[in-house]
Order: structure tokens, then C-alpha cells, then sequence
């Protein structure tokens, strides 16, 4: 995903990247930086509106940092296998 925001006061864009992820009924989102979003070639780069939005839950029901942390490792390693139980 891909948030774009231009600088009028230097006259240049800006990109923010962020990992977009859903897990059941949720979604979250997490900032990465651009390297990580180009060098993840089976990852789609998309472009987001203005009126971006996650669906999370209150906080004691969420995922803990740590977690998080270490699936985004995962991700990033390339040493996992998805397995599709539908």
C-alpha cells in the first residue's frame, strides 16, 4: 500500500508505506519502509484513497507487538510456507 503526500513547502511528494493485513473479521496496518515494500516482490504496492480505514478492536483485544514483530520477521525472512484451508 502506498500513501502519497506532497510538500508544498519543498515541492516534493512523500510516500508512506504500510503492511496491510486481516486477520478474521479485523484489519490493521503497520508502517514499513519502502525498501521492505519493494523488496517483497510477491507483496502488491496499492495505492490507498484518502478515506483509509482499518477495522480493529479494542485494545485488550488485540495482538501483542511481539507477535506482530515476529510474523513481520517471518514475512521478511521468505522461509515460510502459506497454507490455504478453504
Amino acid at each position: 500500500m502506498e500513501i502519497e503526500f506532497f510538500d508544498y513547502h519543498l515541492g516534493t511528494k512523500k510516500y508512506l508505506y504500510f503492511l496491510y493485513y486481516e486477520i478474521g473479521e479485523y484489519s490493521f496496518h503497520s508502517p514499513i519502509s519502502e525498501e521492505v515494500a519493494e523488496s517483497n516482490t510477491e507483496l502488491e504496492i496499492q495505492e490507498i484513497d484518502e478515506n483509509f480505514k482499518t477495522h480493529g478492536s479494542k485494545i485488550e483485544g488485540l495482538l501483542s507487538m511481539q507477535f506482530v514483530k515476529k510474523v513481520l520477521e517471518l514475512l521478511q525472512s521468505e522461509d515460510y510456507t502459506i497454507v490455504n484451508l478453504e
